[in-house]
């Protein structure tokens, strides 16, 4: 079952900004690139991403875990250039979820779904194979959840800042 929930109604669920959404605004206004892009730069080499996050730490970068010859890197994506500033390997496990559509292609399904852009996403701990993506519409960070399939497994949510894929804060 596919969900669409009309951005007007998410705006209503609640009145006041997101916790910590103005730093991910700023993070946005100076990337140049998106965080899908980020991870379509970081699979260049053959490489499947996991899991992407924009850093707001001032860095101007993406953060994204992308598993290559059977171990994972952190590969940073520079947010202005789109180029990669640094592969390293880290020690992350992930599901095999063949047949699951691509990080990318969650983020995408997840923008459309609130109509803003991601600003995290990597795996759901809440089902297998799910991917949960972070995405900023106006003020607000929403948790929006996609299947295997590109579909809306739950209704979104709105997010703390420090919500995520594992609760890692950008």
């Amino acid at each position: 079952m596919r969900f669409l929930i009309p951005a007007a109604a998410l705006a209503a669920c609640s009145n006041s900004p997101t916790n910590g959404a103005t730093a991910w605004q700023d993070a946005l206004d100076r990337a140049q690139i998106s965080l899908r892009d980020s991870v379509q730069v970081a699979e260049g080499d053959g490489a499947s991403a996991k899991k992407a996050t924009l850093r707001t730490d001032g860095g101007g970068v993406f953060s994204v875990t992308a598993l290559a010859n059977q171990a994972f890197d952190d590969v940073r994506v520079d947010a202005v250039s789109g180029t990669i500033v640094s592969k390293e390997p880290i020690a992350f496990s992930a599901d095999d979820c063949a047949g699951a559509i691509s990080l990318a292609d969650a983020i995408s399904a997840a923008e459309k779904q609130v109509g803003g852009e991601a600003v995290q996403a990597g795996p759901d701990d809440d089902g297998h194979c799910n991917t949960e993506v972070i995405v900023l519409s106006g003020d607000k960070l929403w948790e929006v959840k996609i299947g295997p399939k590109g579909d809306l497994v739950e209704d979104p949510e709105e997010a703390d800042s420090n919500e995520g894929p594992d609760g890692e804060e950008g």
